[in-house]
């Protein structure tokens, strides 16, 4: 620590010279997005980091982000600060390395960092790792002096060892639980949505001069996976856009229907496509994508014409019917 000026300086020739090459190579608009990201994000992300008090924040997110998901599940998380407390103690160099790499991340993040999410303080988590193995071959080489100063007999039961078989039963629950909880978090993140067939559909049945409109945009199914695809099967521009603007998990939607029928006539629009997103209302409203569906064959100037997928996932693919 007495050499924090020479770090300083250090850190100053590292980062000073990426800031210049970013500020040559991006303009200023492009940069101040990034700096507004890392900062604020947008006001739904401001508010997710503001659910538990600012010191604890991490404390509790890296755990519980979620009701049913655990980055970290619980039983080895709580090892995990055993061991950090376990180096606190024994402060051979390695401990103090990791603790000071813990607590300028956790440091860094809480305080500088408005945007705040479990994911961007993974770097703590081999940290995490570490200690709590540490900590438990710390408890286990204990147990084994123990039992070599009792030298007992295989065959009889003492103190000792019903301590360690005790110790030896709630490691092995604790990484079988864990092991549980990412099974559970991987199946239930595993979604297929069909935009491989409904981009091939949509390729292969309109003219390079029509558009498509990604309905209602969602973090499962957006316009730059569609573009991926459709590039993938027809290598010429073809342009396409969404409605509304905003990803509607992130914002607020609004939707009408008359503007959105002006707009397929101006733009020359032939397909339409909307994720199913389940039984989840969009942000801050009561709309469902079947409520969008619903409005739009209601209005006459729109036709279901095809479905990809499975519930909850599927896609329907709308054709836009210009004079009706």
């Amino acid at each position: 620590m007495g050499k924090i000026l020479l770090l300083t300086i250090i850190a100053a020739a590292v980062v000073l010279p990426w800031l210049f090459l970013a500020y040559q190579q991006y303009n200023p608009e492009e940069l101040g997005t990034w700096v507004y990201t890392i900062q604020a994000g947008s006001e739904e992300r401001l508010a997710y980091g503001r659910r538990f008090p600012l010191p604890i924040f991490y404390l509790i997110e890296m755990t519980c982000p979620y009701w049913d998901i655990h980055p970290i599940s619980l039983p080895i998380y709580i090892l995990a600060f055993l061991g950090l407390g376990f180096w606190l103690w024994r402060r051979r160099p390695e401990d103090k390395f990791s603790l000071i790499w813990f607590f300028v991340v956790y440091v860094v993040y809480t305080i500088f960092i408005a945007n705040r999410n479990w994911r961007y303080v993974i770097p703590l988590f081999p940290i995490l790792a570490v200690s709590a193995s540490d900590f438990i071959l710390f408890i286990w080489s204990n147990l084994e002096d123990a039992m070599r100063a009792h030298k007992t007999k295989l065959h009889r039961i003492s103190l000792p060892k019903i301590v360690a078989a005790v110790f030896v039963l709630l490691m092995a629950t604790s990484v079988i639980y864990s092991l549980e909880n990412a099974y559970y978090w991987v199946g239930k993140e595993q979604v297929q949505v069909p935009v491989k067939e409904a981009s091939q559909y949509v390729s292969e049945n309109s003219a390079s001069n029509e558009t498509a409109v990604v309905l209602f945009p969602v973090n499962y199914f957006g316009p730059d996976a569609m573009k991926f695809y459709l590039q993938t099967y027809d290598p010429r521009e073809r342009e396409l856009w969404e409605y509304p603007e905003d990803p509607v998990d992130v914002y607020k939607p609004v939707f009408n229907e008359t503007v959105l029928i002006e707009h397929c006539e101006t733009l020359n629009v032939k397909f339409l496509l909307l994720y199913e997103h389940g039984d989840a209302t969009y942000f801050q409203s009561d709309l469902k994508s079947y409520d969008v569906l619903d409005k739009m064959l209601n209005s006459g100037s729109f036709t279901l014409e095809r479905t990809f997928g499975s519930y909850p996932h599927q896609i329907f693919i709308i054709r836009f019917l210009p004079n009706s």
